[in-house]
């Protein structure tokens, strides 16, 4: 029996090279019942990273094409598009927006993934998935708060969508234009302070399909408790329920490692609540011997941060995680404008 196709979209330099790595062996491993073939966005991955990740792909009997954006990048400068980076001056999470014009024309529909996740489940469902006529499908942001969705002329009960894990429908993407609207509302000078992420909420809003949580599982859910959570934060009413949240914590497909206290699961000495999910694969790939690095967020700020998570409970630490997301956001619209 021929098994079903999923196109994925990645997209890394060498910076991110071994995290996408082992996210994409996380993908062979979990998926073996489906015919995986991967497009990587390359913004310069070193040759010995590309031959592991091929290499990786000829075990798993998978397919690996690399993409480079050497003449995106020039496209992207004459568009003037590369003004609008935000405060965190990256270029690269813009790629993926322009696969109409990189990707073969038989894709219908392909998955977007961020290097910073593991797939811990099997993603057939999305194979078979119908987003009507929707140009992706995305899953809520579990850090949106009523502050951050004011600034950027959202009402709280707007949904506001994470750019981590998307399913694009590609022919809707080229039909509605979205490229095109983007790229037009950047060049009218709109800058956010998330890039990528608040151009399609902001351009595409009530046009985006509402996955289920466990394709896009942030990592706050691994640390706090829902209803303390949901009252700190106060989504939207049309959020997930703690029933689906729930399902999505014991069976994820997919697991974001947002940050946490200015770091990551392959920081030395990180706090990450998702750790242990990176460790399990990073061990079992061609990066094994790969020496982890304390992160550049290695602050006051985030000192403190990391203290007090070790210090208070829970609950009181969570109140302090919102003041300080939302300073940060606060300080990212200000380097934007």
């Amino acid at each position: 029996m021929e098994k079903k196709k999923l196109y994925v979209l990645y997209q890394a330099d060498d910076n991110y090279a071994v995290f996408m790595g082992v996210s994409i062996l996380s993908l062979f491993i979990n998926n073996q019942d489906l015919d995986i073939n991967i497009y990587i966005l390359d913004a310069g991955i070193s040759k010995a990273n590309k031959i592991k990740i091929v290499s990786m792909a000829k075990r798993y009997h998978q397919k690996i094409f690399f993409k480079s954006m050497i003449l995106l990048m020039k496209k992207l400068q004459g568009l003037a598009i590369t003004k609008y980076t935000g405060f965190r001056k990256n270029k690269v999470s813009f790629y993926k927006l322009f696969l109409e014009y990189i990707l073969p024309q038989e894709i219908d529909n392909i998955l977007y993934i961020d290097c910073d996740t593991i797939v811990q489940g099997n993603l057939y469902d999305l194979t078979e998935i119908d987003m009507a006529d929707s140009p992706v499908g995305m899953v809520q942001d579990a850090l949106a708060t009523k502050a951050f969705k004011k600034s950027i002329g959202f009402s709280n009960e707007d949904k506001y969508f994470n750019s981590g894990v998307i399913l694009f429908n590609i022919q809707q993407w080229i039909d509605k234009k979205c490229l095109e609207r983007i790229v037009k509302h950047a060049q009218e000078g709109h800058v956010y302070g998330t890039v990528d992420q608040d151009y399609l909420n902001v351009v595409l809003k009530n046009e985006i399909f509402s996955l289920k949580i466990e394709y896009n599982l942030q990592s706050p859910y691994f640390i706090y408790n829902y209803n303390f959570f949901e009252k700190i934060f106060v989504h939207n009413h049309d959020y997930y329920s703690l029933n689906e949240i729930d399902s999505g914590i014991v069976n994820p497909k997919i697991i974001h490692f947002l940050r946490f206290c200015g770091e990551s699961p392959w920081h030395k000495d990180n706090l990450h609540p998702c750790t242990i999910y990176f460790d399990e694969y990073l061990k079992e790939s061609s990066w094994k011997e790969y020496q982890k690095k304390q992160s550049a967020n290695d602050g006051l700020i985030f000192k403190i941060e990391k203290l007090m998570y070790q210090i208070f409970p829970r609950n009181l630490f969570c109140i302090i995680f919102r003041i300080v997301h939302d300073n940060m956001l606060n300080k990212s619209r200000k380097k934007t404008h």
